[in-house]
């Protein structure tokens, strides 16, 4: 056949190289054979980097998810986002108490994932009414300083342990960090104000708000992410 010209190059390729000897072109290859090499290296390094990282952090590859990798939602209530991690983070924690409080054979068996399945769904549907309390409090241009949580928690500690310091201890002894508590207190503060300005004048709060939050669930954005399956919107 003879010597044949590469197409890439033009120089004469003679026969039976498998690739140009300038340009290292595979013949009827629309990159050069270099640009391979190149692309074959650059993700060995970026699979190298990562496990660097990786063990530099203290992770492993088995460690992350994909739900905590890529960010995905549990469920989304007017455009607002409840992911998964963030749901499961919750989940944890309680469940984390219930056993101290009943011992660990309760979510055991059957009827132990069948209860929680139950407080799944419950702690998703309390952190739904949440964000709708937390929206209408953007509305109403309602906020919670830190000072107005750290009153409460002085308030907690002084009246129900005492000090801050054995409030401190019985939180650690429940598992409960000091900032999710101080974010439960501030939703706990949101619903307060946002029942206050929700009542009539000589109404009751209590049933204002709750008549409220049915009719803001009735009219929500809502889509609920199952695991390994579409959402169901309501």
């Amino acid at each position: 056949m003879g010597e044949q010209n590469c197409v890439h190059c033009g120089k004469e390729r003679g026969e039976g190289e498998l690739y140009c000897p300038e340009c290292q072109a595979i013949p009827g290859a629309k990159e050069p054979r270099r640009f391979w090499i190149f692309s074959i290296l650059f993700s060995a390094l970026l699979i190298s980097l990562t496990g660097l990282l990786l063990w530099h952090w203290g992770l492993s590859i088995g460690s992350l998810s994909l739900d905590s990798i890529l960010g995905r939602s549990a469920a989304v209530i007017n455009g607002e986002s409840i992911t998964r991690a963030d749901l499961k983070a919750r989940v944890k924690n309680i469940r984390a108490m219930l056993e101290r409080q009943y011992g660990r054979e309760l979510f055991a068996g059957q009827q132990g994932r069948a209860l929680l399945e139950t407080l799944e769904q419950e702690v998703l549907d309390g952190m739904l009414e949440e964000r709708l309390v937390s929206q209408e409090a953007g509305r109403l241009k309602i906020q919670i300083s830190d000072d107005m949580v750290q009153q409460e928690l002085q308030k907690i500690s002084k009246e129900i342990y005492g000090t801050r310091k054995k409030f401190q201890a019985r939180l650690r002894e429940e598992g409960v960090s000091e900032e999710d508590l101080q974010n439960h207190i501030r939703s706990l503060l949101l619903y307060k104000a946002v029942k206050a300005a929700k009542a009539p004048l000589g109404s009751n709060p209590d049933i204002s708000f709750n008549a409220w939050l049915t009719q803001a669930k009735q009219n929500a954005d809502l889509a609920i992410y199952y695991s390994g399956e579409g959402a169901t919107s309501s």
